[in-house]
């Protein structure tokens, strides 16, 4: 990928992003075994809500998107704050 391939998001698609995983992160949290919400890009100008959770259990129980953003469940494990 040369530098010119690059085109990082703009503020308006991440600032939606952002209004989204706040208006559903208390839901998203309440639901066991979900550890993290976060925003990822997985590929060029495609954006995803990844929600980390602590068993592959819990995947099904994940939304598959958010006011039409794709909703990507990771296991990661517990995470447990310092």
């Amino acid at each position: 990928m040369g530098a010119r391939d690059y085109a990082p998001q703009s503020s308006a698609t991440t600032g939606r992003l952002e209004g989204i995983i706040r208006r559903h992160e208390a839901a998203l949290l309440a639901i066991p075994g979900v550890v993290m919400i976060t925003r990822g890009l997985p590929e060029p100008g495609v954006e995803v809500i990844i929600v980390g959770v602590d068993d592959a259990k819990v995947l099904a129980r994940l939304p598959k998107e958010l006011e039409g953003i794709r909703v990507h469940g990771e296991v990661t494990g517990p995470i447990e704050a310092l």
